[in-house]
Order: structure tokens, then sequence, then C-alpha cells
């Protein structure tokens, strides 16, 4: 069974670009402003960052990165972090069961700046296209759809770890759905980070042509995103939860500062979709 990604894995200048993703991810939507952008920051763990890339840390609130200088950066990046960012931007992408030529390009794009290749990007594909139907309405033949793309994808090479950074797994496992993440290899129990649970949030909103391309693409949320967007929000308060439920009395300020940066972050996302509705 695989377990979660550790971000601790990875060099500071990965994570620096992971983060820096996030923020472009948060502000192609238009939906963040500043305020938010620093409430992002206050989530982020900089531990082991240098002065110069706390720094950068910093700036990303205002002036987001280019997520193509991200992407490259991220190319040198252990094999289940690179696949598993790959695999959330076609998740992003299939959001709304449908993949538009500007999507298909930048999706190439992506591919193409992490070192994957076809073959194994269209694995990550039919993964997520097989994974979706099994929320809804699971069978036996939907399940072993599902067994045989996690099968194909790990006889390419890619982790089953990968699968984690879906925003669909964590809600399965939310959900009790020990069939389904046995069916795709992952381990029971196990929680991604912080920051890959963030990445799930805040990519259920934009289009991945606005996050490629800078596009804000207002008025264009379907059903199925405004879903996501909910599933993402429940997915912060359940971090709060858990966050809350291990501080004591006498909890360090940073743990207690990361707590409330979710809870704001929880109710900005809730007044956004409010207003998308």
């Amino acid at each position: 069974m695989s377990e979660a990604v550790d971000l601790n894995r990875i060099s500071g200048e990965q994570r620096l670009a992971f983060y820096g993703l996030l923020f472009s991810l948060a502000r192609a939507d238009g939906s963040f402003d500043e305020e938010e952008m620093i409430t992002i920051h206050a989530l982020l763990d900089d531990s082991g960052f240098s002065s110069d890339q706390r720094d950068a840390l910093r700036r990303y609130c205002v002036h987001p990165p280019d997520p193509r200088t991200c992407l490259a950066t991220l190319a040198q990046a252990p094999d289940e972090f690179r696949f598993g960012v790959m695999a959330a931007l076609v998740d992003l992408a299939l959001a709304d069961d449908r993949c538009t030529p500007e999507e298909k390009a930048a999706l190439d794009a992506a591919r193409s700046a992490l070192c994957i290749s076809e073959g194994q990007a269209r694995c990550i594909e039919t993964l997520v296209r097989s994974l979706k139907p099994m929320i809804d309405d699971p069978t036996p033949e939907r399940q072993g759809a599902l067994e045989a793309a996690a099968q194909a994808m790990i006889s390419v090479g890619i982790p089953a770890s990968t699968a984690f950074f879906l925003g669909s797994v964590q809600d399965l496992e939310k959900e009790g759905r020990q069939d389904v993440m046995r069916a795709m290899g992952l381990g029971w129990g196990r929680r991604s980070s912080l920051a890959s649970s963030l990445f799930s949030g805040l990519t259920a909103a934009p289009s991945l042509t606005g996050f490629w391309a800078g596009d804000e693409e207002e008025g264009r949320w379907s059903a199925s995103r405004r879903k996501r967007a909910e599933q993402a929000i429940a997915r912060l308060e359940t971090i709060a939860k858990d966050l809350e439920a291990t501080l004591g009395e006498n909890a360090p300020e940073d743990e207690v500062r990361r707590l409330e940066a979710i809870r704001q972050l929880i109710l900005t996302r809730r007044s956004v979709l409010g207003d998308l509705a």
C-alpha cells in the first residue's frame, strides 16, 4: 500500500516552487485578493527555508510566479511528487468532464515541463476518468476498470501515491470508501499533508486554461466545479477540526495562527462560492 507524499522529502527550492504553484492557482480564478493570499501564506510551512526563499514566498502573496517556472523547477523533484502535480492538473482539467483544446494544450505543456511521457500522461488521465464513476455509482465493472487503470499507471513507472493529489481521493477516504482506496493500491488512514490538501482545495475553482494563461474566464463555473469547490471547503474544515483537536491550552503560537488562517480561508471561500451561485 502506498502512503501520502511527504513534503519534507523534497528540497527547499522545490517546495518553494510548489508553493508558488499554489499561489498561481489561487489567483487564477480572480477571486483571491491580496489579503487572502497572505492567509494562504500563513498556512505554509517554511521551515528549512533560507532567508531569500522566505522573502520570495512573501512576495508570492502579491505577485504569484509564472507557473511555467514553478513546473520547470518541479521537474527535478522526486517522482511521486512530480507525477502528483501532473495528476492534480489533469484532475482540474477534467473537473467538468470535458477537456477543451486550450486545456489539452496546457496539459501538454505541463507534461513536457515535468518530464512526463505521453504514455504516462494517458495513464494518469485514464485513472482520473475511471475514478469519477466510482464516486457516485460504484459497480463491480467500474471497480475492475479502476483497478486496471491503477495497475496500468504503476506499470509505466508512476507510483500509486500519485492518486493522493486527486481531490476526490481525500473525500473518499473521509467517507470510508475503502473499496476505492484499495482498488488504487492506497493505504488507509494516511491523509495527505496540509499542503497537498490545500492544493486540491485551491484547484477546485479555476479552470486550467485560466491558470496557465492568466485568463480569469468569469462565468464559466459549472455545477461540477461548484460541487468540487464545496468538497474543497469541506476538506479544509476537516483539516481545521483535526488541528483544533491536537491543540491544548499552551499550543504554540504558530499552530494557533495556522488554525485561524484555515478558518479565515474557509470563510472567504464560502463567500466566493456564494457570489458565484
